[in-house]
């Protein structure tokens, strides 16, 4: 039993070690995003939505997961925000309701909710606020990381080689589309998606397949069910699906 056990948790642990700076970075940039726009003045008065805006906190649910992508290569992490930024831009235009589209995201989670402009604007409030908006992002991804970890864990210690290779690098578009499925499978910005990123790479997959399974699981925070928009959804994550396969299967082998 103990040959079995110490094993698995020393992979665990190198899962665990090897991401977690970068996921625990992303979850910074992302409490002081999300405490910026609550102190916007969008958020706090006139509840207009702008460009910034959108980007911004779309880039708030994005960056635990694409900070992670820096541990494998630069060019392919600033890939992915550009991607991610175009995506986060295009579809709240596309799908948030015209009509209030504000208070739309902020009721989807999106967007914070906004603080009075009271006296409040101190150092140490600030900090404060950050603080909070980094615990409840914790809260949302360690478990899901974790148990990300564990998994990938188990499939390193378990899966033979061939079967990582055969399914994801031996025909190389073909791995990408089956990366890409798992991908869009996960959970939105759960940080879920680097410890199967990983595995694929140990187990023999194509470059292009572990791109295209980060870019599919690219958090798209407004494609929640409670927005109004179903057919306009359903077309998103197509393009979105399709996107990834395509730009994955093609930078992957020239990035990672």
């Amino acid at each position: 039993m103990e040959q079995t056990v110490l094993p698995l948790f020393i992979k665990f642990c190198d899962f665990l070690v090897s991401i977690a700076p970068w996921l625990l970075l992303g979850l910074v940039v992302a409490g002081g995003l999300r405490e910026h726009l609550a102190r916007s003045p969008a958020a706090r008065a006139d509840r207009r939505i702008t460009n910034s805006a959108i980007v911004l906190a779309g880039f708030g649910i994005a960056a635990p997961s694409g900070f992670t992508i820096f541990m494998l290569d630069n060019r392919l992490a600033v890939l992915w925000f550009v991607v991610a930024a175009s995506l986060i831009y295009t579809g709240a235009r596309l799908l948030a309701p015209a009509a209030g589209p504000f208070a739309s995201l902020q009721k989807a989670g999106w967007l914070p909710a906004g603080e009075d402009p009271a006296p409040a604007a101190t150092l140490r409030r600030q900090l404060a606020g950050v603080w909070g908006a980094i615990g409840e992002r914790f809260d949302l991804v360690t478990f899901w990381f974790m148990g990300a970890c564990l998994a990938a864990a188990l499939l390193a210690f378990y899966m033979p080689y061939e079967v990582g290779h055969g399914f994801f690098g031996r025909t190389p578009w073909l791995g990408a589309l089956l990366a890409g499925g798992i991908g869009r499978a996960l959970p939105v910005g759960r940080g879920t998606e680097m410890p199967l990123a990983l595995l694929l790479l140990l187990k023999g997959a194509n470059p292009g397949a572990v791109a295209a399974l980060l870019f599919a699981a690219m958090p798209i925070p407004f494609l929640r069910a409670d927005l109004p928009s179903g057919g306009g959804r359903r077309w998103f994550l197509a393009v979105q699906f399709a996107l990834a396969v395509v730009v994955g299967g093609l930078v992957g082998p020239a990035l990672l």
